[in-house]
């Protein structure tokens, strides 16, 4: 009988998904950076219309569970306080640094995830989940081997607090989706880090809607792309786990490093190819790795 387990496959399937859309907004937001869009306007938009979309859509095909008035509001909260604060954190790091460098400090956070899951006892470190784990920084660290040239205290500051925050979101979001449908859970948490955003950056003056035409299409890119990864996150979650969905994710920087090395001319030499070897080696390994929890919900997700 094979080891792999139609919901690790689709798990894994849905890391892939999550890793490439998040790499895609990597790279394109520095373009759209260059091209005079501020963070807080970027971040604003695209999570507004993409929660609002997302909501809309779920009440159009009629999906559920739904989330009672409560578990919304909370759902908002999460949104607003966890996912705003990484997505702000992360892009201000991007603003001021090289891709390379923000996601090398950034990718700290699924052995934050793996460590805090395991000390508060939610999830076990079996030795296969520990090698995966092992490789993926590995593989990291090779891939993303750049000088520290251009790097900054503020920047590097930023990014280590984006993996803190992320790392909190990512096992707060686990629990938080029981009972909610994936199409529902991502509609709210992204209007709720929107409102959030939207909100404090009016009161700054950094929101600004007078945009050029071009970047307009930054946005509604980006809010496509925010979609799918908050969904295929989700995804991921709620079919291996908090920590092996972690792990998976690495996968983010080595396709980061590749479309960075394609549209912004960033050079891909060979420990960079070696990186992201070690990084196929550690996402072939999360179906071995095992969730290791004491009990497993079974949670409707968008398929």
């Amino acid at each position: 009988m094979s080891r792999i387990q139609s919901p690790d496959a689709a798990g894994i399937g849905f890391t892939v998904l999550t890793a490439s859309a998040y790499a895609s907004m990597d790279v394109t937001a520095k373009l759209a950076y260059r091209g005079g869009l501020n963070v807080a306007t970027l971040l604003a938009v695209r999570f507004l219309g993409a929660g609002l979309m997302l909501l809309l859509l779920g009440q159009a095909l009629g999906v559920g569970p739904r989330p009672s008035g409560r578990h919304a509001l909370r759902l908002l909260a999460l949104g607003a306080v966890g996912y705003a604060t990484e997505s702000f954190l992360l892009n201000s790091a991007l603003h001021r640094m090289a891709v390379g460098p923000v996601i090398l400090i950034f990718y700290a956070y699924p052995s934050i995830v793996a460590v805090t899951a395991f000390l508060i006892g939610r999830e076990g470190m079996t030795p296969r989940k520990l090698t995966a784990l092992v490789l993926s920084i590995v593989g990291v660290s090779i891939l993303l081997s750049f000088p520290t040239k251009g790097m900054n205290v503020p920047g590097v500051l930023l990014a280590l607090g984006a993996a803190i925050a992320f790392a909190t979101y990512t096992l707060v979001a686990e629990r938080a989706i029981e009972g909610v449908h994936n199409l529902l859970f991502s509609g709210f948490v992204l209007l709720g880090a929107g409102t959030s955003i939207a909100t404090f950056g009016t009161g700054l003056g950094t929101v600004h809607m007078g945009m050029r035409a071009a970047s307009w299409g930054w946005v509604f890119l980006h809010l496509l792309l925010i979609s799918l990864a908050v969904v295929a996150l989700m995804g991921a979650i709620t079919r291996l786990g908090a920590t092996r969905a972690s792990i998976g994710n690495t996968l983010e920087p080595a396709l980061a490093v590749v479309l960075a090395t394609i549209v912004l001319g960033e050079r891909l030499g060979p420990l960079q190819i070696l990186g992201g070897l070690v990084l196929v080696v550690a996402i072939a390994l999360l179906p071995l790795a095992g969730r290791a929890t004491a009990a497993r919900t079974k949670i409707p997700v968008a398929e």
